[in-house]
């Protein structure tokens, strides 16, 4: 089952973070999942995360929950703020009515094929109606019907792509507002007198600009945060009628209830006005001191949450006073890197964010957090290479040199190793992970994998030059190059494990090679495949060929199909990640894949990394989520 998850995709959605039944509990979308998070005891639960068939298409019909990234999240609100509605991208375009009190399904529906994904949506407060809308080119609006389960309008809403939607507060007042790129939509699909919807006028008085979103108070006036650090106060009549300066940059973020109006843009500020019957009066301004901007808010009870879009959330009261982060995120591009340190029962993490983060297992808590690139870390000295180019496909918009996709920890030296994407490997003190050790600069190309042995002399970097790296590391924490093997393997080097006794290297690639090696001769151990086979030999077990694995290929899976593998310490169990968002759980091994298993879901990007921890009688999974930048914590159920 899901014990935690430690992700925040706050750069693909916005208005999405929301306070629960009371400021103590946060609602949030974290992959394929509803997560519901209480804030004292970090304790979370969750919409989403069954099991499924283990040879069942990735995309069901009629399925229960989601199964791709969720886009967008809307709260009904009123007294008992418990029922949510979420909508994803992708084939289904399904969008989901659940309650976050029992977890379980209201109402769904799905947009269609064409939809191509749901861009926004939102739950009236009444919790009778869905407003949703697609990303297809028309851009189509749908209003559906919770209590009858019926879909009431199909229209499409223009050229003009739409990111944001809200209702109305007001009490029977169903109308609803709609961010696109130029305008605000003002829709009244109840009223049969008005036109279905029309664009707010900005009169005469005050200069157009265009919207991040938008949200309503109890008595139906609308604010929308404008690019200009403005917040833009609009009257039931869709038309605007004051506009309060609120930030220095642009405003990125609205949200008023309870007689407070709140704020945030790109100067990374939080901005207060008391809000009554139309007058507007400037209270505060609190730093957030996260030098990112957010695209959530919400506030309840004098206390504010904050979703940034570099996967923070965090909370401040509106006083400025107990300012908190509550969760922290890799956010951009894909997320790869992932190592266990047993001793410690943390997990590190690193990506294409330039983000490396320590994680506890038990407190489920960020612990450390460093960079993979800085000046500081280099001396004040710009980044150089003669490396070419970076072979790793990514969409991150962080410079090659501070992506990273893989990780490794030494006990015995305090050391991390990281990878970039350049292929040059940073060694950094774990005690202050601002301070460089020195950084290894043969691999030509990223490196997937990197493993010290067991008794902590070598490291290894396997390389997508197809080559590995041993280097000897010294008593006293120096790195020299002990054996380059080139020209062995034919393609990218993607896993590697050491004997116990770190003599003997295993390796495989993405041509499915394995080969074996003897570290302390130099030289390739070609019969190992016959002579090196005993499961018992080897510290870890994360190459995906070999007889005790050889069954983990379902049913019309090829070799690319499944990303990582891992044994557990005690050879109970064999867990695996594929290209379709799915855990596999098998006892160990696997020798026919006919062999059943438990198959996971609640990632919605390919898994490119699995990994065991145990604890006493306790067994836990971690699980990395590529694209969709969540970390899972699983954990074994003693049912």
């Amino acid at each position: 089952m899901i014990d935690h998850v430690y992700g925040f995709s706050g750069d693909r959605n916005k208005s999405v973070c929301y306070f629960g039944k009371d400021n103590n509990q946060i609602v949030f979308p974290a992959a394929a999942l509803g997560v519901v998070q209480d804030l004292s005891t970090r304790t979370q639960r969750f919409f989403g995360g069954c099991e499924k068939e283990k040879d069942a298409e990735k995309y069901q019909a009629n399925f229960p929950y989601h199964q791709d990234d969720i886009t967008s999240l809307s709260m009904a609100g009123g007294e008992s703020r418990n029922i949510i509605a979420t909508g994803e991208c992708g084939k289904q375009s399904s969008v989901h009515v659940w309650d976050s009190n029992s977890m379980s399904s209201v109402a769904r529906f799905e947009l269609g094929s064409k939809a191509k994904g749901v861009a926004a949506l939102s739950i009236s407060p009444c919790q009778r109606y869905v407003a949703a809308v697609d990303q297809s080119n028309d851009h189509t609006m749908y209003i559906y019907n919770v209590q009858r389960k019926k879909m009431l309008l199909t229209l499409p809403a223009g050229s003009d792509a739409i990111f944001n939607i809200q209702w109305s507060k007001k009490p029977n007042d169903l109308k609803f507002v709609a961010v696109s790129t130029r305008a605000l939509q003002f829709w009244n699909p109840a009223d049969a007198s008005k036109k279905l919807f029309k664009s707010g006028t900005f009169g005469t008085k005050f200069n157009q600009t265009k919207f991040n979103n938008a949200t309503f108070d109890e008595n139906g006036v609308c604010y929308s945060a404008g690019a200009n650090g403005g917040v833009y106060v609009w009257d039931q009549k869709q038309e605007l009628g004051l506009v309060l300066k609120a930030h220095a940059g642009e405003c990125t973020a609205v949200a008023c209830s309870q007689g407070t109006l709140v704020s945030t843009g790109k100067d990374d500020m939080l901005s207060i006005f008391s809000s009554n019957q139309g007058e507007y009066e400037f209270q505060r301004q609190i730093p957030l001191n996260t030098f990112y901007y957010a695209s959530s808010l919400d506030l309840l009870n004098g206390k504010i949450l904050i979703g940034h879009d570099n996967g923070r959330i965090q909370t401040v009261n509106a006083d400025g006073s107990d300012r908190q982060l509550v969760n922290v995120s890799h956010h951009d591009g894909e997320s790869w890197g992932l190592h266990v340190i047993e001793e410690n029962g943390t997990f590190l993490t690193c990506g294409d964010d330039n983000q490396i983060y320590e994680f506890n297992i038990k407190d489920k808590k960020m612990v450390k957090e460093g960079k993979v690139w800085t000046m500081d870390l280099f001396e004040g000295k710009p980044y150089e290479t003669s490396k070419i180019k970076s072979t790793a496909s990514t969409l991150s918009s962080t410079a090659v040199h501070m992506q990273a996709r893989g990780i490794s920890f030494s006990s015995k030296h305090q050391h991390v190793a990281v990878s970039n994407n350049y292929g040059d490997v940073t060694i950094l003190d774990y005690n202050d992970l601002s301070k460089r050790i020195t950084t290894l600069y043969k691999p030509r190309e990223w490196c997937e994998t990197i493993a010290y042995s067991p008794n902590q002399d070598y490291i290894a970097l396997g390389s997508h030059d197809d080559s590995i790296y041993i280097y000897k590391i010294s008593d006293s924490g120096e790195y020299s190059l002990h054996w380059a093997i080139t020209f062995v393997h034919s393609s990218a080097v993607t896993a590697m494990d050491w004997s116990r006794d770190g003599r003997y290297l295993r390796s495989i690639d993405q041509a499915y090679q394995k080969l074996f090696f003897d570290i302390e001769a130099q030289n390739q151990v070609t019969d190992g495949a016959t002579t090196l086979i005993d499961p018992a030999m080897w510290q870890t077990g994360t190459c995906k060929l070999g007889w005790e694995v050889m069954g983990i290929f379902p049913q019309g899976y090829d070799g690319t199909d499944i990303n990582s593998v891992d044994v557990d310490e005690h050879r109970k169990h064999v867990a695996s990640g594929d290209d379709f968002g799915s855990v596999m759980i098998y006892k160990f091994p696997v020798l026919k894949n006919t062999q059943p298993c438990l198959r996971l879901s609640g990632h919605s990007e390919h898994v490119p990394k699995v990994r065991f921890w145990n604890s006493n009688e306790e067994q836990y999974l971690i699980s990395a989520g590529g694209y969709d930048r969540c970390f899972i914590q699983w954990k074994e159920s003693k049912n």
